[in-house]
C-alpha cells in the first residue's frame, strides 16, 4: 500500500468487489524494497504508518458518501466515490507481514493475515493465534446469514480476525 493511491485503489477495489458480487478479498502490505518505496515517495521507516493510514482512508472511502481523511500522510476533504464494495462495510482485508506487531495491525484495521514464507514462520502462526482472539467458528456463522434476511455477504469484526487465508463465504441463494 505504500507505493499506490489509497482514492484510486479505494474506487478499483470496489469495482473489483461488485464485478465479482462480493468475492474480492484485499491483501495490503507495506513493501519491503527499499529503494522502490522511496520512488514512490514514501520514507522506508514510516512505511508501516502510511499503510495504515492509506487503509483506514480507503475504509472512509467504502463507508461514506462523503469521506474525509486527515492523517500524517493521507489527507482528504468531502471527496465522494463510487462504486460503493459489494460487501458491507467492505471487503475483508488481508494484512501481510511477520513480526512481533502484525497482530496488532490485523486487529487494528484487518479483518485476516498473510504470514510471509520466512524462516520459523510456523512460530509466527502460532504467536499469531495465541494473540488474536479465536474467529466465530464458521459453521456458526454460515447458519446465521443463511437465516438472514439479507442476501448481501457480510464483513466479520476486527475483534474475530483470523489467519486463515480466506474470508467466510455467505451461501448464495
Amino acid at each position: 500500500m505504500t507505493e499506490r493511491d489509497p482514492i484510486i485503489t479505494a474506487k478499483e477495489v470496489a469495482s473489483v468487489d461488485v464485478l465479482s458480487g462480493g468475492r474480492m478479498n484485499f491483501g495490503v502490505g507495506p513493501g519491503w524494497i527499499n529503494q522502490e518505496i522511496r520512488n514512490h515517495g514514501t520514507d522506508p521507516d514510516h512505511r508501516w504508518k502510511v499503510m495504515r493510514e492509506r487503509v483506514e482512508a480507503m475504509q472512509q472511502i467504502w463507508t461514506h458518501d462523503i469521506a474525509s481523511y486527515h492523517g500524517d500522510f493521507v489527507g482528504f476533504d468531502r471527496i465522494t466515490s463510487w462504486p460503493k464494495p459489494f460487501r458491507k462495510p467492505h471487503p475483508p482485508i488481508l494484512v501481510a507481514g511477520n513480526g512481533p506487531n502484525v497482530a496488532k495491525r490485523v486487529i487494528a484495521y484487518g479483518d485476516e493475515w498473510i504470514p510471509m514464507l520466512r524462516p520459523h514462520v510456523l512460530d509466527h502462526i502460532t504467536e499469531f493465534k495465541k494473540t488474536v482472539p479465536a474467529p466465530t467458528s464458521p459453521s456458526a456463522s454460515l447458519s446465521s446469514a443463511a437465516n438472514s434476511t439479507t442476501s448481501t455477504p457480510t464483513r466479520r469484526p476486527a475483534s474475530t480476525a483470523s489467519c486463515s487465508g480466506s474470508a467466510p463465504r455467505t451461501p448464495r441463494p
